[in-house]
């Protein structure tokens, strides 16, 4: 049978699930922050738009106008108008300063309100804090340098909370700022917005990039416990496996390997003590094949916890995950290149961000709640969290009929769309 084309004159939307996603952007009460406006597009509609452009994926100007003339998606983020690209990349760009702060704020409100973050298995709600750099070759935006990795881009911090990675703070940097630099009072404000939104005991996860005694004290003084990788600098491995001498304590072994523990404390110069780690190994082959000189391998972790040592390895390794948040960021929402040749403007950008990345971690939760609607082998799979893309493609892009009859506004889903079923009761959930 031939297909034909043609217009309804019914009210469609690809975005179903945007009043679950205004329901929970309203806790962050941006009018009470902004304040009222006279302008005719108020600032808290302008910051809402490029939130929610940024939760779709969209992250240049540009993509507002698609829905300039879009009544749906104007009326299920309820607002009035919407800007013109023009006017949306002014509005940021003059926004003033503390703009910043007042969205961290906001963020934290969200979390508040409907967060609730996941301790592990020990009974530690993770605060991983790590630096992701952002590849911006080819351009002249301000702030744009070589960065460790290779390239030219932005350096931005990072702190995520709990085992579903709440970004809980954040700092767009140049590129060529080292992560140690500045990064005791971001480290001050992640632990006091961490404390927030949970009375749990906090584990704080650095790598070596944050190796410093400085780092350390910081860590002891906030009464934070922490897992932060050590830098060896010029330390030699095989000096060091030789220094442990014959008695070597057994921590691991097999064919062609021997890992040797050191467990010792160490002072700092302010008298205080921290338990090192150090994990030495020889190797003497890779599986079948030896090696003609043994091989050594070096590995510190400073701490503040009292568990064996295993456990205190398997807990650092769990901040590897964080690896999948910055990707998360950069891949679904696509934010890695940023829009504007403005340093500050992209710092307000990272801002709403922060916000749009939260609200579909938050959307992802609600979803986890109606697993039993899903299908039998996606119910199963029962993982800590959706990933954003996951959110984005099958709660945001789910379509839907948008009519209005005795003052009454429905949003009507698909009987026999994929999911359908799922994303209603997270509609219903989240109330517009």
């Amino acid at each position: 049978m031939r297909l034909e084309y043609g217009f309804s004159d019914l009210l469609l939307t690809s975005h179903a699930g945007l009043p679950a996603f205004s329901h929970l952007l309203k806790a962050a009460r941006l009018p009470a922050l902004f304040g009222p406006s006279l302008k005719t597009i108020p600032d808290t509609a302008i910051y809402t738009t490029q939130i929610a452009l940024l939760a779709l994926g969209k992250t240049d100007f540009e993509a507002v106008s698609a829905y300039r003339d879009d009544v749906v998606f104007r009326r299920l983020l309820r607002l009035k108008r919407l800007p013109s690209a023009e006017i949306l990349r002014q509005r940021i760009d003059a926004a003033p300063a503390q703009l910043d702060k007042k969205f961290h704020e906001a963020s934290l409100r969200i979390l508040e309100a409907h967060g609730e973050p996941l301790a592990n298995s020990h009974g530690f709600v993770p605060l991983d804090i790590d630096t992701c750099p952002m590849d911006n070759s080819g351009t002249k935006r301000e702030g744009v340098a070589y960065t460790y990795k290779g390239f030219n881009g932005y350096h931005p911090l990072f702190a995520y909370l709990g085992e579903q990675g709440y970004m809980v703070s954040q700092q767009l940097r140049p590129g060529s700022q080292h992560a140690q630099k500045e990064f005791i009072p971001f480290f001050k404000t992640a632990v006091a917005s961490a404390r927030r939104l949970t009375e749990l005991p906090l584990l704080a996860r650095m790598d070596a990039a944050n190796d410093s005694e400085e780092t350390l004290e910081a860590c002891l003084d906030e009464q934070v416990d922490f897992i932060a990788r050590r830098n060896p600098r010029n330390q030699d491995p095989w000096e060091t496996w030789n220094a442990l001498g014959e008695d070597k304590v057994h921590f691991a072994s097999g064919p062609g390997y021997y890992t040797a523990l050191l467990d010792e404390r160490r002072i700092l110069s302010d008298g205080r003590s921290v338990r090192l780690i150090t994990l030495v190994t020889q190797r003497t082959g890779h599986g079948d094949q030896l090696l003609l000189a043994p091989e050594y391998e070096l590995q510190s972790l400073w701490t503040s916890l009292d568990l064996p040592a295993e456990e205190v390895l398997d807990l650092y390794q769990a901040h590897a995950t964080c690896e999948q948040f910055h990707s998360e960021l950069k891949s679904d929402i696509g934010l890695e290149r940023f829009p504007s040749a403005k340093f500050a403007t992209n710092a307000h950008i990272l801002s709403f961000a922060q916000i749009a990345f939260n609200l579909l971690r938050l959307l992802g939760e609600q979803m986890k709640r109606n697993r039993p609607l899903l299908p039998k082998r996606l119910r199963e799979l029962n993982q800590v969290r959706f990933r954003l893309r996951t959110v984005m493609q099958t709660l945001l892009y789910h379509a839907a009929v948008f009519t209005q009859h005795a003052r009454r506004q429905i949003l009507k889903l698909g009987r026999q769309t994929a999911n359908s079923e799922w994303v209603l009761a997270v509609l219903r959930a989240c109330p517009s």
